[in-house]
């Protein structure tokens, strides 16, 4: 989850004026994504339950998700940060939803492979912001 925050405000700074609400759904998914990620971190170290992570993440999670939808409309419609990024980020939507039958399917070698995909996309998203960070 803290891989996303930078680009998410990367992409925020990049100053759509005709998209004011995503400003809004940007900074609600940087809140999600700390509070999941902070529920991530003591679920590790054992300070909260599997059950009581759930909530943390399922929490933070809705806003994130809002985020990942409304960046390939705000890159395809106006083309900020780009249309490659808005691609990308439909292309880890599809992925993120084609795991759940994989995983219940018992095909865990598929959801592995799907897995290490959507990592690589966060890890060039996360690329992606540092570098609209450093072109600002």
């Amino acid at each position: 989850m803290f891989f996303l925050i930078l680009p998410a405000i990367a992409v925020n700074d990049r100053g759509i004026t005709e998209a004011v609400w995503f400003g809004i759904v940007t900074w609600l998914a940087v809140v999600g994504m700390i509070g999941a990620g902070i529920g991530q971190l003591l679920l590790v170290r054992g300070v909260i339950s599997l059950r009581t992570s759930f909530l943390t993440g399922g929490v933070g999670i809705v806003p994130v998700l809002a985020w990942m939808a409304a960046l390939p409309y705000l890159s395809l419609r106006h083309g900020e940060p780009s249309q490659l990024a808005g691609w990308a980020m439909l292309v880890s939507l599809a992925l993120i939803v084609a795991l759940f039958p994989l995983l219940r399917a018992g095909r865990k070698t598929m959801v592995v492979v799907a897995s290490v995909v959507t990592l690589s996309l966060i890890i060039w998203l996360f690329d992606l912001g540092h570098y609209l960070m450093s072109v600002s």
